[in-house]
């Protein structure tokens, strides 16, 4: 299975979809969640760490999230609340 087409920008599908070929693509290798991948947040099975940790990424994009002569300061807070809400 093809997780992403060479024509199509991975941008032309939704989050859900993509999120969908990867959990598809790792098959087996892929655990359900809590562990593994979720909608916007995986918690990874600590077994080599000392504890389980949670794992999210979530991009802004300047002209598309905040405006473009947004500080960097709020621009970086914008990233943070968006993937500690992803946590919560």
């Amino acid at each position: 299975m093809k997780l992403f087409d060479p024509i199509k920008p991975v941008s032309s599908i939704s989050e859900k979809e993509l999120i969908s070929r990867i959990r598809n693509g790792l098959g087996s290798a892929g655990l359900p969640p809590p562990f593994g991948s979720g909608d916007d947040c995986a918690l990874i099975d600590g077994k080599s760490l000392p504890k389980n940790v949670f794992f999210t990424v979530d991009s802004v994009i300047a002209g598309v999230h905040f405006p473009i002569d947004t500080s960097p300061r709020l621009a970086a807070e914008k990233l943070v609340k968006r993937n500690v809400s992803d946590v919560a």
